[in-house]
């Protein structure tokens, strides 16, 4: 095993003596210090985390029968082995990637692994809803529209009469309104975390916004945001689905349209969430995805978290609910997207690091050997928020 190191109650080391099962499904065997995953006796969910290259998986245990018949994906930690099959059913043995797993040790509590937080996430927060910012998120949420509209081909024209699907609204559901203020058929929003109807917030907001689309486009038929504003959410109105992406592939509509706003860098799965977006559209659908590379701890130093260890990672992004970032990169990204089958993707970056501080921070990652990045090259790494426009 090349790499190899322990991390608090994890041992995270990179995958040899791989085997061949049958089918799709390759299986090796574990280190004798990693806690012992499910079996007959043992119907307590392994904790174990596996990796390609720096993006995890997250289906595991799988039935054995359908990794070796369908993979793309799908492994199993069964008593000291681990059966598993690549994304994209190739070879690990040939296709040139690197499979590391973190796993706890014997002796040592596996709660970490698991994804628990003392923390709320933001739509779930009172305060989250504050009325004194009305004005400030109504005008923020038009501004979103717009640059949706900017970016979507014939502009409103292809709006009308199609299916949208908004991943990530936040606090309010504004925007996806709009859309059905411009002539969309239906508005479904989706998210991990989605957030209630606040009668002391809503109802100002979403007037306040068929104020400002009023004044700016008066055109819009703004009786959807004020019938909102009265009476909530009605299904009639806009669908709701708490579920974050990667658990979408289930529903049964697909959708025209795919929109999301800073909602990529905080998925858990973006390989699976960019199969599931893909399963999820029509055919000739568009998506438009901005996203935010940066980590969110402390946007002046966008490029931190990325000269950390993947266990002290994981541990990060689970305690922070994903609200940190999850660190895949602009060209990873793309890179996902294509392997998903989408025929086109497009990417505008609009956000390069600082260069002080980029080469700063490109010295000491050169001595962070145990960071997955540590040997990628800078023009990777450079952009730091861009668009994403994807053709099904």
């Amino acid at each position: 095993m090349n790499m190899c190191s322990h991390q608090g109650d994890f041992r995270l080391f990179e995958l040899a003596d791989i085997h061949h099962d049958s089918g799709y499904c390759w299986v090796t065997k574990l280190p004798d210090d990693i806690i012992v995953g499910e079996s007959e006796d043992n119907d307590e969910k392994s904790k174990l985390i596996l990796f390609e290259d720096n993006i995890g998986f997250c289906q595991g245990s799988a039935l054995h029968d359908s990794i070796r018949n369908f993979g793309n994906g799908l492994f199993s930690h069964w008593g000291d082995d681990l059966y598993f099959s690549t994304p994209d059913n190739s070879s690990p043995i040939t296709n040139g990637r690197k499979y590391y797993v973190a796993a706890p040790m014997k002796g040592k509590s596996a709660k970490d692994a698991k994804r628990i937080s003392g923390n709320t996430p933001v739509n779930y927060n009172w305060y989250s809803f504050d009325e004194s910012k009305v004005t400030l998120d109504a005008e923020y949420a038009v501004n979103i529209a717009f640059n949706y509209l900017n970016a979507i081909p014939s502009g409103k024209s292809f709006i009308k009469g199609k299916s949208i699907l908004e991943l990530g609204p936040g606090i309010n559901f504004a925007t996806a309104l709009i859309m059905r203020s411009w002539g969309a058929r239906s508005v479904t929003v989706a998210d991990r975390f989605l957030a209630d109807f606040n009668e002391n917030y809503h109802p100002k907001l979403y007037r306040e916004v068929a104020n400002i689309l009023t004044t700016l486009d008066s055109e819009s038929d703004v009786s959807i945001l004020l019938e909102c504003a009265k009476n909530g959410y009605k299904e009639e109105l806009i669908n709701l689905l708490e579920s974050p992406l990667e658990e979408l592939q289930e529903i049964e509509q697909k959708f025209d349209i795919t929109l999301s706003n800073a909602v990529f860098e905080h998925l858990y799965n973006p390989r699976i969430a960019s199969k599931v977006l893909y399963s999820i559209m029509e055919s000739g659908a568009i998506g438009i995805h901005q996203v935010d590379f940066r980590d969110h701890r402390d946007f002046s130093r966008p490029l931190e978290f990325l000269l950390i260890d993947e266990i002290e990672f994981v541990r990060m992004f689970d305690a922070r609910l994903g609200e940190c970032g999850n660190r895949v990169r602009p060209y990873q990204l793309e890179q996902l997207f294509f392997g998903a089958g989408f025929s086109s993707v497009k990417y505008d970056s609009n956000m390069n690091v600082e260069p002080e501080y980029f080469n700063d921070f490109l010295s000491r990652l050169s001595f962070e050997q145990s960071s997955c990045y540590s040997n990628i090259s800078p023009d990777k790494l450079r952009s730091v928020s861009g668009l994403f426009v994807v053709t099904k």
